[in-house]
């Protein structure tokens, strides 16, 4: 079939109610992500690179309701889209797709069309084996092996310096003191207190018992991702202590010093995993909230593999040679797309972000009432307030053609 007879072809969307709409459409493109792992070995050019299943592909999307209903039919679409089962999309270019949006964006601001924008991700069909085992179980699981194969190949391959013993006191102190400030609740304070006080006694008998120091070491760094916070505070803390690491990093390391980087800097990057699948009450309501976490702890796992990368010697001929240790980068890339793939599960049954552009002005009353409906204690009018950053000009009145944000 040539391009032209693909592009004239029909654009249809049949939403998880069975309502079925044809639409104009314009072509936006697409975006596809492998589950991949990559290795490097002493003595061996280049890189061996494990690709996994393709992930499911992203579509960003832009379509057409016009003519004399197309306010009306926009709204059918709007309701429809509420239904939270899957979406099967007829797309010219690229074929059946059966998927969930993950954000629409209405704009009636033309008199003569409403455009809806937004991004859809290919989902399996239902009929799939469901998950079964906690998330979470799994997680701590990989977790406790990605902790043990970083612990053992630390203490079997280094011999710490009474110089390397006062850096990693150091480092240790700053890791602490950038996570106790963060603590909300007296409980966990006093755990750290006694992890932190665990790992300092450790770190001064690592020249004879290394392997018990880099796993209490181990120990303090992961309290954070379990600390009774959301879990966006609790990464804030672990980015900051990454981020602290890698100010550390030069190209004149020791081979300790670059080993001590990835003690700690594994250990960091593999609790973002811990943290992201631990959500508590008021986490994961919304989908770009899931998004958001994705996007944070691929960026931390990517910038680890970067640096890591980076303070490699080009080969393991010498004595101070540094090769990344391949079980220890495997088990992190496991946890690591592991969690990333039951993230992309949890924002399939979040909320759905909606955008609409008032056709007329309007308030604060008047929108809680159309998007959520009003209660007696006027939670939803909070609500509306904090998801569209309203302040005290937004109380009295809303001018057509402002964005409004709400979720279904």
């Amino acid at each position: 079939m040539s391009w032209i007879d693909k592009v004239s072809g029909r654009f249809t969307i049949k939403t998880g109610d069975g309502s079925l709409f044809d639409v104009l459409w314009k072509s936006t493109g697409r975006s596809v992500e492998y589950n991949l792992s990559k290795f490097e070995f002493p003595n061996v050019k280049g890189s061996l690179v494990k690709r996994g299943e393709v992930m499911g592909t992203q579509i960003q999307f832009e379509i057409y309701f016009d003519g004399d209903d197309h306010l009306d039919n926009a709204d059918a679409f709007k309701r429809a889209s509420e239904d939270p089962r899957a979406w099967t999309v007829s797309h010219p270019q690229y074929g059946v797709i059966y998927c969930h949006p993950t954000s629409l964006a209405f704009d009636d601001t033309d008199y003569n069309v409403t455009k809806v924008t937004g991004t859809i991700i290919e989902t399996i069909t239902d009929d799939k084996p469901k998950v079964t085992v906690s998330i979470q179980d799994t997680i701590s699981s990989i977790k406790a092996t990605s902790n043990d194969v970083n612990a053992s190949g630390f203490s079997n391959d280094v011999s710490l310096s009474p110089a390397d013993v006062n850096d990693i006191v150091v480092i240790n102190q700053q890791l602490y003191n950038i996570g106790k400030k963060r603590i909300k609740l007296s409980i966990d304070a006093e755990k750290y207190f006694n992890l932190f006080n665990s790992s300092y006694t450790a770190i001064l008998n690592s020249t004879s018992d290394p392997l018990t120091m880099a796993k209490q070491i181990q120990a303090m760094i992961d309290a954070p991702a379990l600390f009774e916070d959301g879990v966006e505070k609790r990464l804030e803390i672990l980015i900051d202590q990454g981020e602290y690491l890698r100010e550390s990093l030069d190209n004149n390391l020791s081979y300790n010093k670059k080993r001590i980087y990835e003690l700690f800097g594994g250990t960091v990057v593999s609790a973002t995993a811990q943290a992201a699948s631990t959500p508590q009450e008021g986490d994961y309501t919304k989908r770009p909230e899931v998004l958001s976490i994705v996007n944070k702890v691929l960026l931390m796992y990517n910038q680890y593999l970067f640096d890591i990368d980076r303070i490699q010697t080009d080969n393991g001929g010498d004595i101070d040679s540094y090769i990344a240790d391949f079980d220890g980068i495997y088990n992190l890339d496991r946890i690591i797309h592991y969690t990333v793939s039951r993230l992309f599960d949890i924002a399939l049954d979040s909320k759905q972000e909606r955008q609409v552009f008032l056709e007329k002005d309007s308030n604060i009353i008047e929108i809680a009432h159309r998007f959520y409906g009003l209660d007696a204690s006027d939670s939803n009018i909070d609500l509306i307030m904090e998801q569209n950053n309203f302040g005290l000009n937004d109380l009295i009145r809303l001018p057509k053609g402002r964005k409004i944000i709400y979720y279904v």
